[in-house]
């Protein structure tokens, strides 16, 4: 990403309670937008405790902590999910199978600013924020066997794997 680019070279985060802040880098060359996408398994929905939980596909390496990482809670062989100790935010889940090294950060982490702009002077316009870029699931939807039919079956972006492997394209 060149720094004449129109998007950011990193973004920020948090927890709930501040206790826990990040800071994504996206030095040149990296992809922008992150490739959004959500999760309808059972596990993801209890741990976020929505319906379609959102997620950032990201490297590790780009992630920086500006205060001490979260706790991590190992849910299934070579998966940790991370949270904060303090507020119980759910922050990112990481692969760490041999092979196989995913970073899925959660989406509703992110700063305002960086999803619906930052407020202007009378506190309710707002300028800037990607949080259609960020926010849209063009990456997909994996666990779309779990979808309820007239709820969260309505995504209609990128391709639909109904478990971990085969996808159908939307």
């Amino acid at each position: 990403m060149s720094s004449g680019s129109q998007y950011p070279s990193n973004i920020t985060g948090g927890c709930l309670c501040g206790a826990i802040r990040y800071t994504v880098d996206f030095p040149e060359g990296s992809v922008w937008p992150p490739t959004p996408q959500s999760c309808q398994c059972t596990l993801c929905r209890k741990w976020t405790g929505t319906l379609i939980p959102q997620f950032l596909e990201l490297s590790p390496s780009q992630i920086h902590w500006e205060t001490s990482p979260p706790a991590k809670y190992t849910s299934s062989k070579g998966v940790y999910r991370a949270f904060c100790k303090n507020c119980g935010s759910s922050l990112y889940m990481e692969y760490v199978e041999p092979g196989k090294e995913e970073f899925s950060l959660t989406v509703g982490t992110l700063d305002e600013k960086w999803l619906i702009g930052e407020k202007m002077g009378n506190g309710i316009e707002r300028k800037g924020g990607y949080g259609k870029e960020l926010g849209l699931t063009t990456g997909g939807t994996v666990w779309f066997q779990n979808r309820i039919e007239g709820v969260t079956d309505l995504i209609r972006v990128g391709k639909r794997w109904e478990e971990m492997s085969d996808s159908k394209e939307m």
